[in-house]
């Protein structure tokens, strides 16, 4: 086995919610999995497209969310047709950045 010393900020050390001085190199990838994983979520207010048909609001349509789910599985999202504001439920699969 060998030891691996790395230096980490202060404020990174409590971003990431680290416990201890030690982590096993698993320990070290779940936490950073995780900071990816949030970090790509979608939050409110941006600005995002659709990929698929939503009710009324046709594929490719740039719209802003305007609420997130607690689950980050759908979001609210508003968007301009034909100089009309329509808010639709999107699923994280019916949207991209």
């Amino acid at each position: 086995m060998r030891t691996l010393n790395v230096s980490i900020a202060d404020s990174e050390y409590k971003r990431f919610g680290m416990k201890r001085n030690q982590l096993t190199f698993s320990d070290l990838i779940d936490i950073l999995k995780r900071e990816l994983a949030k970090e790509s979520q979608i939050k409110e207010h941006e600005m995002v497209v659709s990929t698929a048909q939503i009710n009324n609001v046709p594929k490719g349509s740039i719209g802003t969310v305007v609420h997130v789910y607690p689950t980050n599985d759908a979001y609210e999202v508003e968007f301009i047709i034909a100089g009309e504001s329509i808010v639709e439920t999107a699923l994280k699969t019916q949207i991209k950045r």
